[in-house]
């Protein structure tokens, strides 16, 4: 169910306060309207964008296992793309989406451990063995002499696994079927239609 809020500002223009008071008000109307208009959490949608200004960014392994590394970069659902590695580091500035995202028993709110999942690197076109370069060619091949990067969480906190600070990486033939590591697009702007008329 949609929330629809109508707003009609009359003011003065002889006064010159009259256009700082109505920026000023137009501002607090449109604030108070995103959080009484806040709609429920949804996977994916036109408000999945809005709901992203109400806490954290999300991201989310994928529950399914792409066939191939060069299926990767389209692997995720709609307001999210394929993450690098250096968009995810801080997990505990994210919020795991356990709606869309693979979850294990104990998973709580969080993310699962040790489940690889392909990410992106940041590194040139490459599809060499190393972590952190390899990209199974920009993630366009799915040829097993190429290799991409993955990464998970690691699930043995004792034994010093962790990598790149807490995740743990490794490079997997890129035919190999793996699940891929999305985030959430970033929020560039927001349009709010305002109708302000009557101004006389």
């Amino acid at each position: 169910m949609g929330c629809r809020m109508t707003v009609r500002i009359r003011c003065d223009r002889s006064s010159r306060l009259a256009l700082p008071v109505m920026g000023c008000l137009v501002l607090l109307v449109c604030s108070t309207a995103l959080v009484l208009c806040q709609p429920p959490a949804v996977a994916s949608g036109p408000h999945a964008a809005l709901a992203a200004l109400i806490g954290p960014r999300r991201y989310y392994l994928t529950q399914l296992a792409v066939p191939t590394g060069g299926d990767a970069a389209e692997a995720c659902a709609d307001w999210y793309h394929m993450a690098s590695l250096w968009e995810i580091l801080e997990t505990s500035n994210l919020r795991y989406n356990t709606t869309l995202g693979l979850v294990s028993d104990d998973s709580g709110q969080g993310p699962p451990t040790a489940v690889a999942g392909w990410v992106r690197t940041g590194y040139g076109l490459d599809w060499g063995q190393v972590p952190g370069k390899g990209n199974c060619r920009s993630w366009g091949s799915g040829d097993a002499g190429h290799y991409g990067t993955y990464a998970e969480l690691p699930s043995n906190w004792t034994g010093g696994s962790a990598d790149v600070h807490v995740w743990a990486v490794s490079t997997g033939g890129c035919d190999e079927a793996l699940r891929v590591w999305c985030v959430q697009d970033p929020i560039t702007a927001i349009y709010l239609p305002l109708v302000v008329k009557n101004y006389q």
